[in-house]
């Protein structure tokens, strides 16, 4: 998967349309001339891997490969350079090929579809890009790098609306920092390994000096009503739940953050 923007197709179709529509007397030198307007099409012809267009577009390029030749034998000389312009022949030539360039990428994009991320509670940037300022100052930073990329996948998979995956790293992101704070909050006595969720929980409950009870109901529903739900494959999550879960993943983690702190 690429990330691109939009606003190279709408270059795209601008570039197409200037070549068209240039009349004799354009200037043919620089980038915003017919000779810049045809190298930005052919490069984002093949970046956005229009090939059946870029194989067509050849014969735009012949005119430029003459042009860019014809500026080498002047080189150095500005004045000509900047005084260059379409004849009305080359006028109707450029014309004619550009049309033909026009109806082919119209008939290559039609079998083309774009899919676009769309903000849900959580904007598209921050579950792509930045999934960490959702968490308290400082907090992201201090989670496991296994937590962290579970947390970067779960923002991922809710950008591009598969809830149930987002579930599923949302919950292995949280149980690993739960078992990261119990050994920082656990110096003796400790469980045996493997560490899971509701032993943990039970055996905070227990410390002369437990984490708050709020911080140990809420890790207790995560548990029950997530965490173990998620591991049959019965259960399906939407958008909705997939969101709450992660709004309650996070103010959990917060939570044992500052109370390590």
């Amino acid at each position: 998967m690429e990330k691109r923007g939009t606003n190279g197709y709408i270059y795209l179709g601008t570039a197409i349309r200037y070549l068209v529509a240039s009349p004799p007397g354009t200037h043919v030198y620089g980038d915003g001339a017919v000779t810049g307007n045809i190298r930005g099409l052919l490069r984002r012809l093949e970046a956005y891997e229009f090939h059946v267009t870029r194989r067509v577009a050849r014969q735009i390029e012949d005119l430029s490969s003459k042009w860019e030749t014809e500026l080498a034998e002047h080189q150095g000389d500005e004045e000509w350079s900047r005084s260059r312009v379409l004849s009305a022949e080359e006028a109707g030539v450029l014309t004619d090929r550009a049309k033909i360039v026009r109806e082919t990428v119209l008939a290559e994009a039609a079998g083309k579809t774009a899919f676009i991320a769309t903000d849900k509670r959580y904007t598209v940037q921050k579950l792509l890009e930045d999934v960490g300022s959702l968490f308290g100052e400082g907090i992201f930073a201090g989670l496991s790098d296994i937590a962290k990329f579970d947390f970067v996948e779960g923002g991922k998979a809710l950008a591009y609306e598969l809830p149930t995956a987002a579930a599923f790293h949302i919950l292995r992101g949280t149980e690993a920092s739960l078992r990261d704070f119990y050994l920082r909050v656990v110096k003796r006595d400790r469980i045996k390994e493997p560490r899971m969720w509701g032993p943990i929980v039970k055996d905070l409950r227990g410390k002369r000096k437990a984490p708050p009870t709020l911080l140990l109901d809420n890790l207790d529903s995560l548990r029950a009503n997530f965490r173990n739900p998620t591991q049959h494959p019965e259960k399906v999550y939407d958008l909705d739940e997939a969101q709450d879960l992660l709004a309650l993943a996070i103010d959990s983690i917060n939570r044992m953050a500052r109370f390590a702190a």
